[in-house]
């Protein structure tokens, strides 16, 4: 058995213990090294949280108009 294999992802030759285990391929491990699934994870974490802030920034600057301070303004003056 081979003690070094080839990361699909960075091309680096690494050692077997570098890669996860998956029952489902051939040589028992992943084909991508920990550091790669842990830097694509990485990456999708933060792509992920970036739209889900685009949203609530988008819907913070739809709440702050014009109308709506105004509205909240005599809201307050009634009360």
């Amino acid at each position: 058995m081979t003690t070094t294999k080839q990361c699909s992802a960075c091309k680096a030759l690494k050692d077997v213990s570098c890669y996860g285990s998956d029952a489902s391929r051939s040589d028992g491990r992943e084909h991508r090294c920990r550091a790669c699934i842990a830097r694509k994870n990485r990456d999708a974490y933060r792509k992920r949280r970036g739209a889900l802030g685009a949203t609530y920034r988008a819907r913070g600057r739809q709440l702050m108009t014009n109308e709506n301070l105004l509205f909240l303004a005599k809201d307050k003056s009634q009360n």
